[in-house]
């Protein structure tokens, strides 16, 4: 005599019907296959895409998935028809968080290079199924400079929220990622947030934009003063520039209880450092 199905154990599982088929032969018992919560069949070797086997695997992002039901009145997905199952359990098809649910998605800029999508169709792992940015669930992307992006300066970037109350940033929507972690956006130093960026004489000259888009490093991507983020500059004359007199600046803070110039949000950096904006000694 065959055991009763048991839906935790495959080898006590009928094989499931058909694929356009959502009951089972007795005409009562709703198609889940294994290994969902609840299977009530295992899948038919024949019957089964291995392409939609690895896009369907654990390894789909949480956030890219809908919000769960309330398991209340509603125990389905909002096509009414597939059974929800919460992330992290196996086979999750949605999650409960509603802060998970509003974050953008990792910094393209952290993912690998897609493949060439003509022999190979896969991520470096050889399973998982590429999906280039900025498609839904995208898994890497296909720019090979954004590839190289070092990501945002981080004293352009919002000051980070304290992770006690408020995880977001000032949108209320965007989870927040402090400096120095991968795809971050925003940082936790408070002075750092005030600083307006490097003196642009301090940078070196940007590449022509023609054949080279790449500081002198072959790596990160060119931003020219002025722009938000910028890392070098576009005019010879202005790179040569050795900075100004120190004479002329006005007279640094005590950095104690203040670090910024008189204007309450430049950062002082002292002469003789390099991107110097006042000077220590009174005489001078």
């Amino acid at each position: 005599q065959m055991d009763d199905p048991v839906s935790w154990d495959k080898d006590t599982l009928p094989d499931c019907p058909e694929p356009n088929r959502t009951v089972m032969d007795d005409g009562k018992t709703h198609v889940v296959k294994y290994p969902l919560v609840g299977a009530s069949c295992k899948a038919q070797k024949s019957s089964v895409n291995d392409d939609n086997l690895i896009f369907t695997s654990a390894e789909v992002d949480p956030w890219n998935l809908q919000h769960c039901p309330d398991f209340d009145e509603r125990f389905t997905l909002v096509d009414g028809k597939t059974r929800a199952v919460p992330y992290p359990q196996q086979g999750y098809n949605c999650h409960k968080e509603y802060a998970l649910e509003q974050t953008q998605g990792p910094q393209p800029w952290t993912l690998e290079h897609c493949p060439d999508f003509d022999e190979r169709f896969t991520l470096v792992d050889g399973k998982t199924r590429a999906v280039p940015y900025p498609q839904s669930g995208y898994n890497c992307n296909n720019e090979w400079a954004l590839v190289q992006k070092q990501g945002p300066q981080p004293w352009t970037l919002e000051h980070c929220p304290d992770f006690d109350e408020r995880f977001t940033l000032v949108d209320g929507k965007t989870r927040a990622v402090p400096y120095p972690q991968s795809g971050y956006n925003c940082n936790n130093e408070w002075a750092l947030g005030q600083t307006q960026g490097p003196q642009p004489w301090t940078l070196e000259h940007c590449p022509d934009f023609d054949e080279r888009f790449t500081l002198v490093n072959g790596k990160t991507r060119a931003v020219p003063y002025p722009q938000q983020g910028y890392n070098c500059n576009n005019e010879w004359a202005l790179g040569q520039k050795q900075g100004p007199q120190p004479w002329n600046l006005e007279h640094c803070p005590d950095f104690d209880e203040r670090f910024t110039l008189v204007d309450g949000k430049t950062r002082a950096v002292p002469y003789p450092k390099q991107g110097y904006n006042c000077n220590n000694e009174w005489a001078l």
